[in-house]
């Protein structure tokens, strides 16, 4: 909730904000968060850690109340079980409040909300679920003495089915799980095993569409020159050489300036040339090729060079190391061409494997 903006209200809104005024005549509220008391509608409101979340989210309510709404008919989920406890608390405060400063039938709605507060579905979202289970059992053809899981016990479950089946695909002789299985075992330790399955299974149970996700991670390694690690490896090195390009020209700019007889200019002239050519290239493979052809400058600065001089080549010399690094990441690349698709692979085999077995 930004204190930056301005927001002139209309006597309608004002008039609306009545309800929320203390003691002294005050309405205790930014214009940001007036406005997030106001709108009407589907909003959403981002606001940073001691912003004034909850209070503004209160008098809210309160808005509501005073126009007709009635807790029984709200919804307000919070991330934890102490939320919700603060959140009503402070409900119940502002409640008593308005029903002290109303009169008439608006006093009777507040008292009457006062006594909803406990039985208002203020609260977590497993909570709310639970209650809706609670409500519905005889739909759902469930008991209705049913209890939620403890994670103590859920370990004990997942524990079991993973017994299950890693029993099932050892037994079934599947050579990719048992090559899966060394590899996450560590020493052959099963705990490791099974806690990197837990984990891979929980990434995917908190997908909003599972089958999406695995269909996005499978097609990762569908093809190795347009896998996404590829795609990645090469917006990088287009990045890379523009920005390299860019610096160069402006270093050997400044060197045939203070320095036109300088060994490093020619350098500098034929590597701004080489990033200008690998940047042309639109596929990985094609541009570590290229990068095989390029040879490191061997230039050296003169005795006699100026301060300014010896300043500028400093510079030259630093861009042009970078240069050769990421050149030299780029000629192991097309040199281990081979070993790196077999690795690509064996790597899609396992992850294959994993979604199957998760």
């Amino acid at each position: 909730m930004s204190e930056n903006t301005v927001v002139t209200l209309s006597k309608n809104a004002e008039e609306r904000l009545e309800i929320l005024r203390d003691e002294k005549g005050n309405i205790l509220l930014t214009d940001d968060q007036k406005k997030a008391v106001l709108e009407k509608g589907r909003i959403l409101v981002s606001a940073s850690a001691g912003s004034g979340k909850t209070s503004t989210m209160v008098k809210r309510i309160i808005v509501m109340l005073s126009e007709g709404a009635s807790l029984k008919n709200l919804l307000v989920l919070v991330y934890n079980n102490a939320a919700a406890d603060e959140l009503k608390e402070r409900l119940h405060q502002e409640l008593f409040k308005a029903a002290c400063a109303s009169s008439g039938e608006k006093r009777d709605r507040f008292r009457q909300e006062i006594d909803e507060l406990p039985f208002c579905h203020i609260c977590t979202i497993h909570a709310f679920c639970q209650s809706l289970i609670r409500e519905n059992f005889d739909k759902l053809g469930i008991s209705p003495t049913f209890e939620v899981l403890d994670e103590t016990r859920h370990a004990s479950y997942m524990n079991k089915a993973l017994d299950e089946v890693i029993a099932k695909y050892t037994a079934d002789g599947d050579e990719t799980f048992c090559e899966l299985a060394d590899i996450f075992s560590q020493s052959r330790k099963e705990e490791n095993l099974k806690s990197n399955l837990i984990k891979f299974y929980n990434l995917i149970e908190i997908q909003p569409d599972k089958d999406e996700f695995e269909r996005c991670v499978a097609e990762c390694y569908d093809s190795y020159d347009k896998s996404k690690f590829f795609e990645i490896l090469q917006n990088y090195y287009k990045s890379f050489f523009a920005k390299a390009s860019d610096a160069l020209s402006q270093v050997k700019v400044r060197l045939e300036t203070i320095a036109p007889t300088s060994k490093y200019v020619q350098s500098l002239v034929v590597a701004t040339a080489f990033c200008a050519e690998i940047e042309r290239e639109n596929e990985l493979l094609a541009m570590c090729a290229l990068a095989t052809k390029y040879e490191k400058p061997r230039a050296a600065i003169s005795s006699k060079a100026s301060e300014e001089e010896k300043l500028v080549t400093a510079y030259a010399k630093d861009y042009l190391k970078q240069l050769s690094d990421v050149i030299d990441e780029m000629k192991e690349i097309a040199q281990r061409g081979d070993a790196l698709e077999q690795a690509h692979e064996q790597n899609a085999k396992y992850v294959k494997k994993l979604l199957e077995v998760a």
